[in-house]
């Protein structure tokens, strides 16, 4: 049985303002010029395992890109070149910014910076038994987060995140994955199910959290397939990730096309213009330029170095339009990987 929330704001705070020793800046392997096409058929850079620790999530607008790792969180100025790195007195599971100068790191706990990573923040306004899976915010002073918990999973801000009040949806046993925003619609995806056996469950708002309700996801063969993530494209189409089949919906949810199914485990996916990422376990990493019509799945394997199988935990896409894909190392627990496309 889980333990029960007691819901309280703010009442742990810490300033994490810890030196940056000499050699914490260290080139990759990338240029310090980034030379790479533009447009769909730009080439990638980066190695496996240019990052010392495995990357879990990522944000980033402009030059400056931030990334998550376990009890730390590394900032580069220069889109990867060089990095500094912060270590967190708490573990998060993603991270999103509304700028450069409020970044936030959310699990447990949550942590915020708001001098490009330099100092951060650390509190627990979600109380005990809240784990937040994912975030998202039209802007600094509205930010939703969703994960699971005992009696609320789904929290939203309207104070720049100096409190996080719990909002009611009509499910039960249930944890979100996933949440985005398209317009005055905010979609949240995730699993649910009081046993081992889950179903997906997707809800959505137009008014800002006040009101919940279900959205039928697509039906999927097998157990435990619930939705990993969730993007819009330029053309309006929903994209869904399950935990192996990806789906598009043309009319906001209302109806669903399976357009791609993968054999191992999706763990993020990212849309720009009409392209479609989709980044996830055992070097899984699957590319479509026409809304899921067509996919390549081999953009990646030249840089690789070895044969094992590293999980690509996050994809992402900055303001910029550079694409990022992060993950595990050629040893997963001591080292990470970074690659870019460059638009």
């Amino acid at each position: 049985m889980r333990t029960s929330i007691g819901l309280w704001c703010l009442t742990l705070v810490a300033t994490v303002a810890l030196p940056v020793s000499a050699d914490t800046r260290k080139a990759s392997a990338e240029p310090s010029k980034p030379t790479a096409p533009s447009g769909s058929s730009a080439s990638w850079t980066g190695k496996q395992g240019n990052i010392s620790k495995v990357v879990v999530s990522g944000w980033g607008a402009g030059d400056d890109l931030f990334l998550l790792a376990s009890k730390a969180v590394f900032h580069s100025p220069d889109r990867g070149v060089t990095w500094e790195t912060r270590e967190l007195k708490t573990d998060g599971r993603v991270i999103w910014g509304s700028s450069v100068d409020d970044v936030w790191v959310f699990g447990t706990a949550r942590a915020q910076s708001k001098d490009r990573g330099k100092t951060w923040e650390i509190s627990k306004p979600f109380g005990d038994g809240v784990d937040i899976y994912a975030a998202w915010g039209p802007s600094a002073k509205e930010i939703f987060a969703v994960g699971e918990g005992d009696k609320a999973r789904i929290f939203y801000s309207n104070d720049a995140g100096k409190t996080f009040k719990p909002q009611s949806a009509p499910i039960k046993y249930s944890r979100f994955f996933s949440i985005v925003g398209h317009g005055k619609e905010i979609y949240a995806g995730g699993e649910e199910g009081e046993t081992e056996r889950q179903s997906p469950v997707l809800v959505v708002t137009t008014d800002k959290g006040k009101n919940w309700k279900r959205v039928s996801p697509p039906k999927v063969n097998g157990d435990q397939e619930g939705v990993k993530g969730m993007c819009f494209t330029s053309a309006d189409k929903m994209v869904l990730a399950m935990k192996h089949d990806v789906f598009v919906s043309k009319d906001h949810a209302k109806s669903w096309k399976s357009v791609h199914v993968i054999n191992d485990e999706i763990l993020s996916v990212a849309c720009l213009g009409q392209e479609v990422f989709i980044a996830g376990k055992s070097k899984s990493f699957h590319h479509s330029r026409d809304e899921g019509a067509t996919w390549d799945d081999k953009e990646l394997q030249s840089l690789f170095v070895d044969t094992l199988k590293t999980p690509l935990q996050t994809t992402f896409i900055t303001d910029g339009g550079d694409v990022y894909v992060g993950g595990g190392g050629i040893n997963s627990e001591k080292s990470g990987s970074l690659f870019r496309r460059s638009k």
